[in-house]
């Protein structure tokens, strides 16, 4: 009798040392469940975050292609001297919120023909966009009579304002400072600020860009 108890309670031991109990198998299972959570939550934790930064950069290439297609064309601003047609000479001229000039149009897209150009923001539904306007110098040197010789190009959407600012000295006026108009196209400003600004829920960001045009004075 004592041998037979002796063999069962060894028996128990050796199942005891070899496998789990059931509240083991259930605190297993359970910290499984969670550490499993934890690595989905983390996961999606990055996945997200990945996702926004993704969407950060291909909003930030918009804004630095942008500024790359403002400097290019304003570096091809073309002064001409007054003619028959015009009141003065067609140089840099502009306010606050716009910039007009002329460009000789690049090789690819050559007619003869001088261009006007001109650089400002519109309404877009609720929001406003940054514009590039382009019109034939002969067809208006005003307003445009003919609205077919137009063509319009939407450089940035969903943008709150367009700021352009000109350094220079004005007429009779020897120091050089910001000025938020130009009006003598006889005389180029010595730099061109633009800058926009972004609804406050809009996380892209406008670096100040600064144009030195590469005309001189007729």
């Amino acid at each position: 009798m004592a041998l037979n108890n002796s063999r069962h309670a060894r028996r128990r031991r050796q199942a005891t040392q070899s496998g789990l109990t059931l509240v083991e198998l259930l605190v297993s299972i359970t910290l499984t469940g969670l550490i499993a959570v934890l690595l989905f939550g983390g996961l999606r934790f990055g996945v997200r975050a990945w996702d926004r930064g993704s969407n950060q950069i291909d909003r930030m290439a918009e804004v630095n292609a942008a500024q790359s297609l403002l400097r290019r064309t304003l570096a091809q601003a073309f002064p001409v001297a007054a003619s028959a047609e015009s009141e003065g000479p067609l140089g840099i001229t502009g306010v606050e919120g716009q910039i007009r000039f002329v460009i000789v149009p690049p090789p690819h897209l050559a007619d003869g023909r001088l261009y006007w150009l001109r650089i400002h923001d519109e309404a877009d539904g609720e929001m406003r966009r940054l514009v590039l306007d382009r019109w034939p110098v002969e067809a208006s040197n005003g307003p445009l009579a003919d609205e077919r010789e137009l063509q319009v190009v939407s450089v940035l959407e969903g943008i709150e304002t367009l700021q352009v600012a000109y350094f220079g000295a004005a007429k009779n006026v020897e120091e050089s400072t910001w000025q938020q108009r130009w009006t003598d196209a006889a005389t180029p400003p010595d730099l061109v600020r633009l800058r926009v600004t972004f609804p406050d829920n809009d996380d892209r960001v406008w670096p100040d860009l600064v144009i030195r045009p590469m005309i001189d004075g007729l």
